[in-house]
């Protein structure tokens, strides 16, 4: 325990972090390919469809269908060619959405908007409940459901912490804690995003990280040892960056 507790937690160094997006209507919102999401938003503009037919065509839950047929009513949908994106929706499993609050029910915009806004990295992890022998975390380039990676449970969905934040006008920085990422460096010299980002993956990914701390994954948010020298970390890096690549 000791041991665990020297290193670093993911949401300490990952200030900035969300779970993933709950739409409220998979079904009718998140498809296989950007045209099926087109081709079902252009129907619901332009046809006369009832609550009960867009329910019961796609078995949708209580409450969405006549959510967004009132966002339809009020002009709340304009359609925009950048709000057709992709989502790591399970594992392995990316899909097409519209990425828009009034028809996605929770859309996370804070953090999920930095995967809109620019090419971003995202550590996707959650607070315990790992399973056994599995990785305690994923990697996305997209923005992700609340259930990308991990199957249900009494620790909740998903979280995606982006390696960078864009700003309004366009510049990015890293989301990362400069105390942490200053110890680091004091141990391996100067690192970039990219170099942490990897690292922390490739520990996650360790059958001897994954054996040794178990039974402390399974009750919260991973934590990550801090770097023994500059040899074993750059040859981490390097694992961590194919692992994701």
């Amino acid at each position: 325990k000791d041991d665990y507790e020297h290193g670093f937690s993911v949401v300490d160094m990952f200030k900035k972090n969300v779970t993933g997006i709950v739409t409220m209507g998979d079904e009718f919102i998140i498809t296989q390919n950007k045209k099926g999401v087109e081709n079902r938003l252009n129907k619901l503009l332009s046809e006369n469809i009832s609550e009960s037919t867009l329910k019961n065509q796609y078995h949708l839950g209580k409450n969405y269908a006549k959510w967004i047929l009132e966002n339809k009513s009020g002009n709340k949908i304009i359609l925009d060619e950048n709000k057709y994106t992709q989502i790591n929706y399970r594992p392995f499993d990316i899909k097409w959405t519209y990425y828009d609050k009034n028809l996605v029910w929770r859309c996370r915009d804070e953090i999920m908007g930095n995967f809109i806004s620019g090419q971003n990295l995202g550590l996707v992890f959650k607070r315990g409940g790992i399973e056994e022998k599995a990785p305690p975390g994923f990697v996305s380039k997209n923005i992700i459901d609340f259930r990308s990676w991990s199957r249900s449970g009494m620790q909740g969905g998903d979280y995606i912490a982006p390696l960078y934040l864009y700003s309004g006008i366009g510049e990015r920085f890293a989301n990362l804690n400069h105390e942490i990422v200053n110890k680091i460096e004091t141990i391996v010299g100067k690192v970039s995003p990219e170099n942490i980002f990897d690292y922390i993956y490739a520990v996650f990914h360790s059958p001897n990280y994954c054996e040794k701390y178990k039974e402390f994954l399974k009750i919260d948010f991973p934590r990550v040892p801090y770097p023994k020298d500059v040899n074993s970390f750059k040859k981490i890096v390097a694992l961590g960056a194919e692992l994701r690549t």
